[in-house]
């Protein structure tokens, strides 16, 4: 198990290492838009969960 782990950990490297610095940004760059696009998804899917709590409560004070 170690061992693939290990493997996942550097091939992606290797295969970077091999590329152009604008291929290599231009990766980095893809692979920032995917982060921010998981986090926005995230955070809605949070805010969608507690948004009933939030508005029964504020119902609650008016």
């Amino acid at each position: 198990m170690s061992d693939n782990l290990h493997t996942l950990e550097t091939r992606p490297g290797a295969l970077l290492a091999k590329l152009q610095p604008a291929q290599r940004r231009a990766i980095n760059h893809k692979v920032a838009i995917d982060c921010a696009v998981a986090r926005r998804s995230a955070a809605r899917h949070s805010r969608g969960r507690m948004t009933p709590h939030i508005q029964r409560a504020s119902g609650a004070m008016n």
